[in-house]
């Protein structure tokens, strides 16, 4: 039923569909959320007004740092990862070393 969420595990298209759905660029998010909050136009909104609130338009600006790579400890041995990696290869990578360990242990 629409709605309800999904417990049953997605198939590889029902996630690859999912992704493409709803992976946006930064600017395209920023974007669309702007023109949610402009459409939804809180501030005429009865129970905003009730409550005496007022909702800027604009969106918050915070001070951020970028994180340092993981370092990777697998048979012993720690690696560090270079900052180029992105971490969807770094997860691959530790599911192929987890299926050939557990191939081979077999």
């Amino acid at each position: 039923m629409a709605g309800q969420r999904c417990i049953k595990k997605l198939t590889d298209m029902q996630t690859s569909t999912m992704i493409k759905a709803t992976a946006r660029s930064a600017p395209d998010r920023e974007r669309e959320i702007n023109n949610l909050v402009r459409r939804a136009d809180f501030n005429n909104d009865a129970y905003v007004q009730e409550f005496g609130l007022t909702i800027s338009n604009n969106m918050m600006e915070v001070r951020g740092r970028v994180l340092p790579p993981p370092k990777l400890q697998y048979g012993g041995r720690v690696s560090s990862l270079s900052g180029q990696v992105s971490y969807s290869f770094i997860i691959i990578i530790i599911i192929i070393i987890i299926f050939f360990n557990s191939s081979y242990n077999q």
